[in-house]
């Protein structure tokens, strides 16, 4: 604030002076006045410091006002991010048809889908997954997901009680297959297809082996979304 002020003081002996020596004042001096020249003296000197200090002040402005919109284009991501987080999953017509495109050529074999206490979120989410499988070939699975399941099913949605699963990449897809089949590099090639077709439409999807799933077979485990 300075460097205006001293800008602002010049400017006003400039415009005083400006005035004095217009033929508008009847008291006008004469055009070699000492005391005229002194404070048109002081005058552009006090707008030469104020200029200064501002051109000084410049560069540490224009670093503020770029760390500034820095800080709110972050903002912006993050708040971007957010509101992704808490939009409920869905498939979208257009990832159907990309899926199913995808899977046309590919093994089939009916696939359980598994959820373990799901919310609401995890539970209509289900159903769209469950109904991509369906209309790319992989419905009505036989038996049980696997050994020793406890649970209710609906539509080929399996709610295992109590069932855990570890998900360390936060995977929004889990298929699991038998490790005894993963041990000898025999996973069906159903399973690998399908998580290539869901990664493909921008679900993730990653795989696991598992003692409770018996050989030749797999199920497909949907995780919970935080905050839902």
């Amino acid at each position: 604030m300075f460097g205006p002020a001293l800008v602002v003081m010049g400017l006003a002996g400039e415009l005083w002076l400006v005035y004095e020596n217009s033929p508008f004042n009847p008291n006008r001096p004469s055009p070699v006045s000492v005391k005229h020249f002194k404070i048109e003296r002081a005058s552009v000197v006090l707008v030469a410091f104020g200029v200064a200090i501002e051109l000084v002040a410049v560069p540490h402005s224009l670093m503020e006002v770029a760390q500034l919109k820095r800080a709110n284009l972050e903002l912006g991501t993050k708040l971007v991010a957010l509101e992704g987080k808490m939009q409920p999953r869905k498939i979208t017509n257009e990832q159907r048809d990309n899926f199913v495109s995808f899977l046309k050529s590919a093994p089939k074999k009916g696939i359980w889908i598994v959820c373990s206490n799901p919310t609401d979120e995890t539970e209509h989410f289900a159903f769209d997954v469950r109904q991509v499988l369906d209309d790319a070939g992989y419905g009505n699975p036989l038996g049980l997901p696997y050994k020793g399941a406890s649970g209710t099913s609906t539509g080929s949605i399996f709610n295992g009680l109590g069932l855990k699963i570890d998900n360390p990449t936060k995977s929004t897809i889990i298929i699991v297959c038998s490790r005894l089949d993963a041990e000898r590099h025999e996973v069906p090639g159903y399973v690998d297809a399908l998580a290539n077709a869901f990664n493909s439409v921008k679900v993730k999807t990653t795989g696991v082996a598992s003692d409770m799933v018996a050989p030749g077979t797999a199920f497909i485990f949907v995780a919970g979304k935080e905050g839902f």
